[in-house]
């Protein structure tokens, strides 16, 4: 009786993921129109199941979704598997604090609004780093051709930083321009651009 029920349980999710069978042979491009996050709530009520209501111990219900994996014959498919497998442990804790597998795939990444979250955070660090990058190098200039005071330096970066539209570079702007002391000091000391622009934690090439 107990095998049925997981049984039942696993069709629905086995339909979705298992590509090579007829039954699910409109589902072969599941994984290209951004599944992920489907089946990472399928795959967490799984273990969610596993846990409490059969009550099997972490590396019982490893194995049952050790067998959920094997069954994804979709490269794509089966690495984002495996990748949930990795966490296990970790799930079962959320789930015991009382997240749901749309809470728990959003901390994990796989589920849309984590995506777009991390999407837009990249990008606002290429922003940041690439606007540090240029004010940096201005300052440069100006400390090694022009001999400027550190207050004419200022002027200019203010300048600079009201000619920018978007918010975000010019918060950063004007972050920069309270910064020009220590600049000038970190470009005197030969410290290049890339790092200063790291020390104020705008660019992160190297971490």
């Amino acid at each position: 009786m107990k095998n049925l029920q997981i049984g039942l349980l696993l069709l629905p999710l086995l339909i979705n993921v298992t590509v090579a069978k007829p039954v699910c042979s409109t589902n072969i491009d599941m994984f290209t129109h951004n599944k992920s996050c489907t089946m990472c709530e399928d795959i967490v009520k799984v273990i969610e199941y596993e846990n409490k209501y059969i009550n099997k111990s972490i590396d019982a219900i490893i194995k049952v979704i050790e067998t959920v994996c094997n069954d994804v014959l979709d490269p794509i498919g089966k690495k984002e598997c495996l990748l949930i497998l990795n966490d296990t442990k970790k799930i079962v804790n959320w789930i015991s604090d009382g997240l749901n597998s749309t809470q728990i795939c959003k901390k994990l990444g796989l589920c849309k609004d984590n995506l777009i979250e991390n999407m837009v955070t990249k990008f606002k660090q290429n922003i940041t780093c690439d606007t540090c990058l240029f004010i940096t190098q201005i300052i440069s200039k100006e400390i090694k051709f022009a001999n400027v005071t550190i207050n004419q330096i200022s002027k200019i970066i203010d300048d600079v930083c009201q000619m920018i539209n978007n918010k975000i570079i010019l918060d950063e702007c004007l972050l920069i321009d309270s910064e020009i002391r220590n600049i000038v000091t970190w470009i005197s000391n030969g410290v290049d651009n890339i790092h200063i622009c790291e020390k104020l934690n705008f660019c992160n090439t190297f971490n």
